[in-house]
């Protein structure tokens, strides 16, 4: 009996090992041509690695899907383009980013996310720094009636974009996924773009995730971390956008 017992755990190994072995062999490096690439066009390739992280997770491989989510993501979202993005505002203002002079800072969030309640304060500190040099907005799971009493939390230089769908699904939305016209997001929430002023997606970083390793016991010290990342990449963006911009702007 215990030989047979052991065959199979060796069998079910085998098969969970050789299935993980074929999911690392279909995430693609990112390739040049990437660049010119907008974030609506390429879809197909996100949900691809979003189920290859979640095959990776049933088979109880985490460090793969943890890696899918913190490496592959990111990589295939950097260098791709925002500049086919038009959002209306809290305030009914519509907002063309392919309009916008100044690097932006873009989160997806939700009302009801924690990690969202623990970056409102550092986030408005950053406001506080930076708003003369980057354009903030946070694009929101919930609609315009959700967030108006919200509105005050904020810094009143940080653009409030609603979702516009939200009552056609019926007050229910999938986890991690916003439809806005043209915007379309399936990365959860919070969610950071780092986009040059030139439109191009430099840096996309997971909130509070096992990807940023933030999980300090103490609250505060929590939120110090939150701030000193997203100051770091603000800065790193800052520095990224110059030098995109300087490159375009060279004339032969």
């Amino acid at each position: 009996m215990k030989p047979t017992i052991l065959f199979l755990i060796f069998l079910v190994t085998l098969i969970g090992c050789t299935e993980t072995e074929r999911l690392k062999s279909k995430v693609e490096p990112r390739n040049d041509n990437q660049k010119s690439k907008t974030l609506s066009s390429q879809q197909d390739s996100i949900v691809s690695l979003l189920e290859m992280a979640s095959k990776a997770s049933s088979l109880e491989n985490n460090d793969f899907a943890n890696s899918i989510w913190c490496d592959s993501i990111s990589k295939l979202v950097s260098e791709l383009r925002m500049d086919d993005t038009i959002f209306k505002t809290l305030d009914d203002e519509t907002i063309d980013l392919s309009k916008i002079s100044k690097p932006i800072f873009l989160q997806v969030t939700s009302a009801w996310s924690t990690p969202y309640k623990t970056e409102i304060p550092e986030l408005n500190k950053l406001v506080e720094i930076y708003s003369d040099k980057v354009q903030f907005i946070l694009v929101f799971a919930e609609d315009s009636s959700r967030l108006t009493d919200k509105r005050p939390n904020y810094h009143e230089d940080i653009l409030l974009i609603p979702n516009t769908k939200w009552e056609m699904l019926n007050g229910k939305t999938s986890i991690g996924k916003i439809e806005i016209d043209n915007f379309i997001h399936r990365l959860g929430f919070p969610f950071n773009y780092y986009v040059t002023r030139d439109k191009k997606i430099v840096k996309a970083e997971i909130g509070d995730t096992e990807c940023n390793k933030i999980s300090p016991s103490s609250f505060n010290k929590k939120r110090e971390l939150i701030y000193s990342r997203m100051k770091l990449n603000i800065d790193y963006l800052l520095k990224m956008d110059t030098l995109d911009h300087n490159k375009n702007s060279v004339s032969f």
